[in-house]
């Protein structure tokens, strides 16, 4: 499966609220009755969790989740080495456990640097799909 085809399924699934979409970038809250098929089109695009929740993150997947808030002890990163880009999935869940922030996102490996982008203090990229 593509990355396209990747968005589409997600956004096939009900969402409790669509704060943004954009090719690059998507996030949305969606409530925990949704969640197991949200996490079966993640580990079929994905595999399994980068930084499973539980678990420490590993140091290096800071890198990748700082720039969108961060990954925390509870929360879940997904990612995928795509060549010139790397693709990513957070999911934060809200502490009265009913509901999920999610952030799907691409970005090109070229604006990491030691977890700080470089030359793009926007968050705007041009990504090619």
């Amino acid at each position: 499966m593509d990355y396209k085809e990747f968005l589409k399924q997600v956004k096939r699934l009900e969402f409790q609220e669509l704060r943004e979409d954009r090719p690059e970038y998507i996030e949305f809250v969606m409530t925990t009755n949704y969640m197991p098929s949200l996490t079966s089109i993640l580990e079929s695009y994905y595999g399994t969790a980068y930084s499973p929740p539980g678990k420490t993150p590993p140091e290096d997947a800071q890198k990748y989740a700082d720039p969108y808030g961060g990954i925390e002890e509870g929360q879940t990163l997904y990612y995928l080495d795509c060549g010139d880009f790397f693709h990513c999935a957070l999911l934060w869940p809200w502490g009265n456990g009913n509901s999920t922030t999610i952030k799907i996102f691409q970005a090109e490996k070229s604006v990491e640097n030691n977890g700080e982008k470089q030359g793009d203090t926007d968050n705007e990229f041009t990504i090619e799909l």
